[in-house]
Order: structure tokens, then sequence, then C-alpha cells
């Protein structure tokens, strides 16, 4: 109905199929929430530009449905997108930018690559700031990689 009366590719509709996936994802149907995410985020790109708040969004929401599959090599990708995303609307010290770095180093972990791994969490540290019980976990999981 939002594809009729406003266009299928406005905002409202990219919004509508944003919500479709959450029900999607709750439901386990993964694979179609993936695709149907893919045309929201196509749709916001065409309409909205990279810039937009909506983009790293969708890219982040893509991002999750993939570790729920377990697909972390197609998640570093998009998770580099994100922070590049992010970094060029916000600014690399963003809390936004940050929340994203340890995700990224989780998935680097997973398919061990512990170099990139550790300059993310690295960056995570600086960015907000180096005291603070995240810092000290942050410390403690660049150890842990040093070790293993």
């Amino acid at each position: 109905m939002t594809k009729a009366l406003k266009g299928e590719k406005g905002p409202s509709s990219a919004d509508m199929m944003t919500r479709i996936t959450a029900t999607l994802r709750k439901k386990g149907n993964y694979e179609l929430a993936i695709k149907i995410q893919k045309r929201a985020l196509k749709t916001y790109r065409e309409v909205l530009g990279d810039s937009h708040p909506s983009v790293s969004t969708i890219v982040d929401a893509i991002a999750s449905l993939y570790v729920t599959v377990g697909a972390f090599t197609k998640v570093s990708a998009i998770l580099e997108e994100v922070v590049e995303l992010k970094t060029a609307t916000m600014g690399m010290s963003s809390k936004d930018v940050a929340a994203s770095l340890p995700e990224l180093a989780t998935c680097y972990e997973c398919t061990e690559q512990y170099s990139k791994a550790m300059k993310n969490l690295k960056i995570y540290a600086e960015v907000t700031g180096e005291s603070g019980e995240r810092s000290i976990l942050t410390f403690e999981r660049i150890a842990l990689i040093i070790s293993e």
C-alpha cells in the first residue's frame, strides 16, 4: 500500500521494507530479510545519498543479519563500509563510529585476522578515552589477542 501511495522508490517504501525485515528476522527467515534490506539500502542510497544516516543504519542491520547466519567474512566487509560511511558523515571521533569498531574487531577475530582486530580495538580505546570500564575490557581483549 505504501508503494502505491508514495511510490516504489521513496524513503517511505524503504522504511516499510525495514519493518518487514524485523518481522522476518523474528521468524528466522534471515535470507529473505537480507534480500529485502538490500533493496531498502538501494532505495535509500538512490533517494537520500550515501551520506544520509539511514544508509549506515541499514548497512549495520544487514551486517547484523550476516552475523546471525555466521557469514563473518561478509560482515567484515560490510562493517568496514559502515565505519567509512559513519566516519565520512560524523567524523572518526564520533560515538557512532566507535560503536561499530568492537563489532568489526569481533568479526576479524572470528576470521583469524588478529592484527586488524587489534587495530580496531586500539582505535576504539582512543575514541572512547583511556579510562572507564569499557576501555579496560577493550585492553583485556587486546591482551587476549596478543597472547593467541
